[in-house]
């Protein structure tokens, strides 16, 4: 075998591990979707909060897809719309912690019944929207790519959908260790408990929004 036709695979190898620690470096730091699904995962158990890390887990491959493909063009496409971007993301963080301040904890079957009603969909569809409106995610992918070494990634046309894979399924990891950790911990909690979570990560997420709105002035 030439040494070429080797490197071939040994790099790809590389780029996906490289991707995979990336997904989870984006992922893992607790910001409004990480306690998005642990707020949900408290109220309607294991399935809805990880619906809700899968959305964010696709959002960030995109990301990771347009990162990969030109680091450039990626802030090109993102600046301009910053702004709009921003303030979607604080609208939706807002009604999503007042939300959460005002629930009240749900028993079982109320569980079941609201599952069965809402879907997961819905879960899914308003992480991966909610995401795609943060524009420092792509900014994070930027820097955690340089940081980990994967400088090559333009040229490198071949590896781009094994970086898209490996982004997924690094972000996908955290969500679905952190939601089965949030699930076994919930039969611990009692109502009142939940409620006191629910009240603070409430707050938390309106936090965030205010945050998102403090970038427009800067």
């Amino acid at each position: 075998m030439h040494p070429a036709d080797a490197f071939v695979p040994q790099m790809l190898v590389a780029h996906f591990l490289m991707a995979v620690l990336a997904g989870l470096a984006i992922a893992a730091p607790v910001g409004p979707i990480g306690i998005i699904c642990i707020k949900r995962t408290l109220d309607y158990g294991f399935a809805r909060g990880f619906a809700s890390g899968l959305g964010a887990a696709i959002a960030d491959g995109c990301y990771g897809l347009i990162a990969a493909v030109s680091m450039t063009s990626a802030l090109s496409l993102i600046s301009p719309h910053a702004t709009l971007m921003n303030t979607c993301a604080a609208l939706v963080l807002f009604k999503i912690g007042i939300d959460t301040v005002r629930s009240a904890p749900r028993d079982s079957s109320q569980t079941a019944a609201e599952n069965e009603k809402k879907g997961l969909f819905s879960a899914f569809l308003s992480t991966l929207f909610l995401t795609f409106l943060n524009p420092m995610t792509i900014m994070s992918f930027i820097a955690v790519f340089a940081t980990v070494g994967v400088k090559e990634l333009e040229a490198a046309k071949e590896s781009t959908l094994i970086i898209v894979l490996g982004v997924f399924l690094g972000s996908l990891l955290w969500w679905l260790v952190l939601c089965v950790l949030v699930s076994k911990a919930r039969a611990t909690l009692s109502k009142n408990s939940i409620r006191t979570i629910n009240r603070i990560s409430g707050v938390v997420v309106i936090g965030f929004g205010v945050l998102c709105l403090s970038k427009l002035w800067h």
